[in-house]
């Protein structure tokens, strides 16, 4: 169906802006709700000129979520210059349709000005904890524990955090910012709260996990047990880095120790890079088991990403 911008329905009751306004000053669009296949996705792209640089992860991303079926039409469409042809938006979907050969719904918009290239892709981009309505610092947990049991610290789709969100991973994530909202560089980051509620989730004593995570934010030494004061002290000796490579995954792997009751007594915590590859790997196998076994996620989850 085509419509412009200065279409009026005939069931219209309201006063409709254009009444009162210089039409001649609004510009004309045109859009058409179109199936999108490969084919027609490589006839657009052919005319895809002096846009930005593609980027591969972001084309993948839309590739998989293409390929599990989660792709949605929206209001965000294709752009394209009415008399050139010329593509101005929408080359990594288009590039999507391409790479995942699946054929979906997409509005097509037709501009007459080109100078509308300009103002594309101004706004923020939503992030999960927008779409969901989510506490970022809880979000950010939530998203932690999903790409650890993707192994793909790239890109999320909403469809693969929503059932996280529902299940006790997100619970314990919420719990854990209403116990404690106060924040700390690097130990209020995701892969510490990551491992609080991962070592609840997997049945360490809930009340010492997350009074040890508030006391560490609040630096009240005299209540933490000694492994918390190892950390303190590995962290101010830089023996403990945030920032290293692979920091992340290191900063979870040593927090797992740190958040398990039976390492109370430790006074260092050590973990070698091999090690903590292997605890990544069977942590992150078991989440996502517990998770099918509650029934909070398929046990396909997580395909084709």
């Amino acid at each position: 169906m085509f419509f412009t911008t200065r279409q009026k329905s005939k069931t219209e009751t309201q006063p409709n802006l254009f009444d009162t306004q210089d039409t001649k000053a609004v510009p004309m669009m045109n859009s058409e709700v179109v199936l999108v296949s490969p084919e027609l996705a490589r006839t657009f792209l052919d005319r895809n000129v002096s846009n930005r640089n593609v980027r591969k992860g972001h084309v993948n991303s839309i590739a998989n979520s293409m390929r599990r079926g989660e792709w949605k039409l929206s209001p965000q469409g294709i752009i394209i210059h009415s008399k050139t042809g010329r593509l101005l938006d929408g080359q990594h979907r288009l590039l999507g349709v391409v790479e995942s050969n699946q054929t979906v719904p997409m509005f097509v918009i037709y501009v007459d000005e080109m100078d509308v290239f300009k103002v594309l892709d101004q706004g923020a981009k939503r992030s999960t904890g927008d779409i969901f309505n989510l506490d970022p610092r809880v979000a950010d947990t939530i998203n932690f524990c999903c790409r650890l049991m993707l192994n793909s610290f790239g890109s999320l789709s909403p469809a693969q955090a929503e059932p996280v969100i529902n299940s006790t991973i997100g619970t314990l994530s919420q719990g854990l910012i209403d116990y404690c909202g106060t924040s700390r560089k690097g130990f209020s980051s995701s892969p510490v709260k990551a491992a609080v509620v991962t070592s609840v989730f997997f049945g360490a004593d809930k009340e010492y996990a997350f009074s040890l995570y508030k006391n560490l934010i609040l630096y009240d030494f005299d209540a933490l047990p000694p492994i918390g004061k190892a950390f303190l002290r590995q962290l101010n000796t830089g023996s403990i880095d945030f920032s290293k490579s692979n920091g992340s995954k290191n900063t979870f792997a040593r927090s797992l120790k740190l958040f398990d009751q039976k390492s109370k007594d430790a006074t260092v915590i050590r973990i070698s890079e091999s090690s903590f590859n292997t605890v990544i790997r069977d942590t992150s196998k078991k989440m996502k088991e517990l998770l099918v076994l509650e029934g909070s996620i398929s046990a396909d989850w997580g395909r084709n990403v």
